[in-house]
């Protein structure tokens, strides 16, 4: 296998890359908080745009697919969305779905629903599954991490202050990870934690790495 070279990997001119490189950033095909604020964390320069597909009509026009390969689908549909207008940018397409027994588990909306979607999960098993892809010039690359997690026995009543609390109702599962959800949370299987939260940032890492860029090429001055 022939040496990875960052110049196979860039359409840039020698000048056009230095230029680029002093204010490298990610773009966030996301509007979602929550992946925004994993970015944040990390210290990574980034932008949010949202991706140009209706997710809503694709899950339904792809519903046949197991919830591996959904996720795949609809985290590269998002980021090829925005291909055309950030070619010579780091794009970055995401999507999870959470599987209880071989069914979806959608964002319960209302506070009746997220308490009984805890009532139904509480005690079990169930699994998040986190697609990645990534854009750069003509390169692509995809990632996906499971994770399998059970939530402790919970009575309706301790289900319901968390959910007034957290308010989770925008949260597949009903839980955010990054607020009070780890106190439901019994036991975690997983090759990648933080896509809980709906990024994996070690996939990330990784796919950055394969296009031949640094980590701290991507660091937010500001940050």
């Amino acid at each position: 296998m022939p040496p990875k070279n960052r110049q196979k990997f860039r359409p840039l001119t020698h000048a056009a890359l230095l230029a680029t490189m002093a204010t490298m950033r990610l773009i966030l095909a996301s509007t979602s908080p929550y992946r925004a604020n994993q970015l944040k964390r990390m210290g990574l320069a980034f932008k949010s745009v949202a991706p140009k597909v209706d997710e809503d009509a694709l899950k339904i026009q792809e519903q046949h697919l197991s919830a591996k390969d959904l996720s795949k689908f609809l985290a590269t549909a998002k980021a090829k969305s925005l291909r055309a207008d950030f070619m010579n940018q780091v794009i970055v397409g995401a999507d999870q779905i959470a599987e209880f027994n071989g069914a979806a588990v959608g964002k319960p909306g209302t506070e009746d629903l997220a308490v009984t979607q805890l009532m139904t999960l509480q005690g079990k098993w169930h699994t998040l599954v986190t697609s990645m892809t990534l854009f750069y010039a003509e390169q692509e690359l995809s990632y996906t991490s499971t994770t399998k997690i059970k939530l402790h026995t919970l009575s309706e009543s301790e289900a319901r202050a968390y959910v007034r609390r957290d308010r989770p109702l925008d949260c597949a599962g009903s839980y955010k990870i990054e607020c009070a959800g780890w106190s439901l949370i019994s036991e975690i299987q997983s090759d990648d934690p933080s896509a809980i939260e709906g990024l994996g940032l070690i996939d990330l890492s990784k796919g950055l790495r394969e296009f031949g860029f640094s980590l701290n090429e991507f660091w937010d001055p500001n940050s």
